[in-house]
């Protein structure tokens, strides 16, 4: 009689196969509390936006080949933005401008050249040129102000306050932006009403009482190219800890 358990093997050790394969913008390893949102297959897990409706928006946010990086063209406003709301998370990334330090000009006291930034607590479902927000800016020279966009309430200390642009404030401290072309790491802590921004390893920002304590996440088409790697959500649990008191 012909025996069905060499198939049964062949059929779970195909399925074993499939479970065990990771996908791009999964949990990596067994770390199920660590969500990696880049690199992902087609975009998983983000939609695009511009207001602009001369842009294809596919041109405008696109992927590196070979080293799998997002580049953001930052040709036209707009916004890759999470599908997901995230809350009580840790949020890390690397970025840096795509260009040539070497033939980069000397930076002036005028308005940073390069604009771009993170946008945090995003809790409208609809997509708009700018949401209320939380902005973590990436300008060149200055990574790591903070301006509150439409309105959005958080408690900064006022030493911070910028007197020449409205509902923003400066980071703690400068010096803490790589060359022009290097790669940057920041880290972004929101847990509960506590919001606190580290850029390479040196805490930048802190803020408290936050208006929202969820929401989606983007990453800002403004002005100049630049690209984002490694960007990972790890969940905290626990009570919300005091970015300075507790640490």
């Amino acid at each position: 009689m012909y025996s069905l358990r060499p198939v049964r093997q062949i059929i779970v050790g195909l399925l074993t196969l499939v479970w065990c394969v990771p996908l791009w913008g999964q949990a990596e390893n067994r770390d199920t509390k660590t969500t990696v949102l880049w690199p992902t297959q087609n975009f998983l897990g983000w939609n695009k936006y511009s207001p602009d409706k001369q842009v294809n928006v596919h041109d405008l946010f696109t992927m590196d080949p070979v080293e799998k990086y997002l580049i953001i063209k930052g040709t036209s406003p707009g916004y890759l933005v999470t599908e997901k709301m995230f809350s009580s998370y840790e949020l890390s990334l690397e970025w840096r401008w795509a260009v040539d330090r070497n033939t980069t000009p000397a930076k002036s006291e005028k308005e940073p050249v390069y604009h771009s930034g993170v946008l945090l607590h995003i809790n409208t479902e609809a997509d708009s040129i700018w949401p209320k927000s939380i902005q973590l800016r990436l300008n060149e020279g200055r990574a790591g102000d903070v301006a509150l966009l439409n309105g959005f309430k958080l408690s900064i200390h006022p030493d911070y306050k910028d007197d020449k642009q409205k509902d923003v404030f400066l980071r703690r401290m400068d010096g803490v932006d790589q060359p022009m072309g290097d790669w940057n790491t920041t880290t972004i802590t929101c847990h509960g009403k506590f919001v606190s921004v580290k850029m390479n390893n040196e805490l930048v920002m802190v803020g408290r009482d936050s208006e929202f304590t969820r929401g989606r996440i983007a990453l800002q088409s403004e002005a100049g190219e630049i690209h984002f790697r490694n960007i990972k959500v790890r969940q905290l649990e626990g009570r919300p800890v005091d970015p300075e008191k507790d640490n």
